[in-house]
């Protein structure tokens, strides 16, 4: 794979931070699998009224992750589109369980149709089922092992997709585009798969909301923690007030966090489980 320069994370929050930290105690990448893509155009195609950008290749594979980690293989749909010249990569993962290519409130359609109108390859995903859910494998519901899927997706898009246009140019970037969970995605890729190595750029619009999940579903809840102090680094200056406090609490988001992980408990009475393999 191609080597690249370190990435650059924008538009993090609270629960990003605390990921950047929570994963940098891992002792090295874990391994990628790989991808199997299927023969012609799948049945449910990428009709534009879904939010795919208009004449993208349509494209369904199946992601398959080394058997240590436990994931179950799983299908995603994905749709790529080129201009020419193309300026770079840009791979768009969308909020909860990814499984539509655009959904409120990221609005991913009018992203892509802006990156391709700014010359850059556009590839779209919708996954077969949550990527982060691995109930149906026993693995313990670890989301950073099930996170070895949208990893080992961007690997595939590097080598194949990418590849070509780095030929082409070499100054064409590879970057990641993710809302919410989608957001995950992209920051478990980096932090734990290794492929900070081969990404130029990330947008991280609101999230990634797996920072630390525990702590998150605590209850009571934890002491409230000041966000963006002075002189935090990826805060915006636009931001008013500039600082404010805020208990790292999930709300919306609480049910599928447990669905996520395996954990049923009561929100009352304990917490989910942990995220580390």
């Amino acid at each position: 794979m191609i080597s690249r320069k370190p990435v650059l994370c924008a538009m993090i929050t609270l629960f990003g931070l605390l990921l950047c930290a929570n994963v940098a105690a891992q002792s090295g990448p874990l391994p990628t699998g790989t991808v199997s893509v299927d023969s012609g155009t799948p049945a449910s195609g990428c009709p534009i009224s879904d939010g795919w950008l208009s004449g993208v290749t349509c494209q369904h594979a199946t992601v398959t992750c080394p058997g240590s980690n436990g994931s179950a293989p799983l299908g995603i749909t994905f749709g790529y589109k080129t201009p020419s010249p193309a300026n770079g990569t840009i791979v768009i993962f969308s909020h909860s369980g990814g499984t539509t290519p655009e959904a409120f409130p990221g609005n991913e359609g009018t992203i892509a149709s802006a990156y391709y109108n700014a010359n850059y390859q556009v590839v779209q995903t919708k996954w077969d089922s949550d990527w982060e859910d691995e109930s149906s494998t026993g693995a313990g519901g670890s989301i950073g092992l099930a996170a070895c899927r949208p990893a080992t997706f961007i690997a595939w898009v590097v080598g194949n997709l990418y590849s070509a246009l780095h030929t082409a140019n070499s100054n064409a970037g590879m970057c990641l585009h993710g809302t919410s969970a989608g957001a995950s995605a992209a920051a478990y890729a980096l932090a734990w798969y290794g492929l900070y190595a081969n990404i130029d750029k990330v947008t991280m619009v609101s999230g990634p909301p797996m920072g630390d999940i525990e702590e998150g579903c605590i209850e009571p809840q934890s002491t409230q923690l000041q966000v963006c102090p002075s002189g935090q680094l990826g805060c915006s200056t636009y931001n008013s007030p500039a600082s404010w406090s805020q208990a790292p609490k999930y709300t919306d988001a609480l049910s599928s966090m447990r669905t996520w992980t395996g954990d049923s408990t009561a929100y009352d009475r304990g917490t989910c489980r942990s995220t580390n393999p």
